[in-house]
């Protein structure tokens, strides 16, 4: 991935890695648990984003992980933990596992489809909760600018970029960066103070 920051700010800086550069076909539930085990706090690369049980909680769970999605594709990479709930107090850090139902899973798919553009689905890796009593997983989405057309914007919401552990809507200067880089930035012009 181009510009995997992990080791750039002081709470990544030991970061493990192995979720970000390891086989999709070799990501299994003991590699998720020992990544979570580091407890490593949420940052521009990583998010932690739960389930809530209700449908209405449900959607909105869903459109904030379109949102972070969009987020870390326009700004370097990274990973979502999707079905891991932020600790409750310490909300930064990994709470909870809940996973993520099959339904839950295809309706991310078909959000991102939707509500993204340009429409794409990020990759998106299901790991079994070992001992689940009904099949539940976690899904780590990978992202990697090199792989998706920029600046991709949440449709009806705008262009956000992530911003320390948190996703934010792009400021004039990123959006002239992201429209620059996709070479639009000849053809686009923004006034100017």
């Amino acid at each position: 991935m181009r510009g995997v920051t992990v080791n750039e700010d002081e709470n990544s800086r030991d970061m493990d890695q192995s979720l970000f550069w390891t086989r999709a076909s070799a990501i299994a539930w003991d590699l998720i648990q020992t990544f979570l085990a580091q407890r490593h706090v949420e940052t521009e690369v990583l998010d932690y984003k739960g389930i809530p049980a209700t449908e209405r909680g449900r959607d909105h769970a869903l459109q904030e992980i379109v949102e972070t999605i969009a987020a870390m594709a326009n700004t370097d990479s990274g990973i979502v933990l999707c079905g891991v709930h932020p600790h409750t107090i310490d909300k930064t850090r990994p709470g909870h596992v809940v996973g993520l139902q099959q339904r839950d899973i295809d309706g991310l798919k078909d959000k991102c489809r939707s509500h993204l553009q340009p429409p794409f689905v990020p990759e998106t890796i299901s790991v079994r909760i070992a001992d689940s009593p009904e099949d539940r997983y976690v899904v780590v989405v990978r992202l990697n600018p090199e792989t998706v057309y920029r600046p991709v914007v949440v449709r009806d919401k705008g262009v956000f970029v992530r911003i320390g552990d948190s996703t934010k809507s792009a400021d004039l200067y990123r959006l002239r960066q992201l429209f620059s880089e996709s070479g639009f930035g000849t053809a686009v012009r923004f006034p100017t103070a």
